[in-house]
């Protein structure tokens, strides 16, 4: 019976902020479950939640930080090759001499790059590189070479 006249007077005090909060609560676990996929949200509402009921779990400078560090990706191995693979690449559509080209060649689970002169010739690529990037980097300087080679009388 104590329980329930000391609920009743909670109510009857303070009805409109144990609304507010039962809103906030309802809100903040709906928001978890729609939004848990979101690294960042889920720290904000944890944060949020911590104030909200008192036990201060983090301090705003030190929530910010952990943010950062959420919201800075860390590239996957493959991913550094995409970006190396693709960086050599343009790289080679800027430099490579005139008429010359770097062709590649993908199948399942391997790639060749070839390199052609003005004149369509294959010029031979050393062997031993470690992915794709690589070689198309040595194409690059090899055909630099050629056509140094080819250019001097």
């Amino acid at each position: 019976m104590k329980k329930w006249i000391l609920h009743h007077l909670k109510w009857w005090i303070a009805g409109k902020e144990l609304e507010e909060l039962h809103r906030w609560r309802t809100f903040c676990s709906q928001a978890d479950r729609w939004l848990a996929e979101f690294p960042n949200v889920v720290t904000a509402l944890d944060y949020v939640r911590t104030e909200a009921n008192g036990t201060r779990g983090n301090d705003i400078m030190r929530m910010r930080e952990k943010m950062r560090e959420i919201a800075t990706p860390q590239l996957s191995k493959f991913d550094e090759g995409c970006l190396k693979t693709g960086q050599q690449m343009q790289r080679a559509a800027g430099e490579l001499p005139d008429g010359y080209e770097v062709v590649i060649y993908l199948e399942n689970g391997a790639g060749t790059v070839h390199l052609l002169d003005k004149y369509s010739d294959a010029i031979q690529l050393d062997d031993g590189h470690d992915d794709i990037a690589s070689e198309i980097e040595a194409a690059i300087e090899i055909a630099k070479e050629h056509a140094e080679m080819k250019a001097k009388p």
